[in-house]
């Protein structure tokens, strides 16, 4: 229950910072990453239970994003002895998974193969492994598993 019409355009998973707590489920909120998009809203249960609240900090950092920075992300081979095949590439923090395994594909000059056959994963036990999608930011790894090419 919206009762701002700056908010009324709120998607379900939006960051919102918490500016103030009213009566029972109000909260007064504001919208991130605009600064300056203060509302009211009534939530789904008291708001002292809904809010979880964040550090000085974090709010900081959401209101005022940063700039991308060039990172190093090495790759080693899924399959692999620990530390007998990886490759290292050099791209923007905020890049996609597919970023890297195009960055990856040039490095290599392996054309196509790396682009279809190649897939990054996490070890999910000893002998298991779960596919991580392409679509995934690659976010603060720097380490990643490739599997399905040579990394040579």
């Amino acid at each position: 229950d919206l009762k701002s019409a700056k908010l009324q355009d709120l998607e379900a998973g939006q960051l919102c910072v918490v500016c103030r707590h009213g009566v029972g489920r109000r909260v007064q909120v504001e919208v991130l990453p605009k600064p300056g998009v203060v509302g009211w809203l009534t939530t789904a249960t008291k708001a002292e239970v809904l809010l979880l609240r964040i550090s000085d900090d974090e709010a900081h950092a959401a209101l005022h994003p940063r700039e991308p920075e060039l990172v190093m992300v090495t790759v080693a081979a899924a399959t692999a002895p620990v530390g007998s095949s990886w490759v290292e590439v050099f791209i923007m923090d905020d890049a996609s998974l597919l970023d890297v395994k195009r960055a990856l594909a040039e490095k290599l000059r392996s054309g196509p193969q790396v682009l279809t056959k190649g897939r990054f994963v996490q070890r999910r036990g000893a002998a298991s492994f779960a596919g991580l999608r392409d679509e995934e930011r690659l976010g603060g790894r720097r380490d990643l598993l490739f599997m399905g090419v040579d990394l040579h």
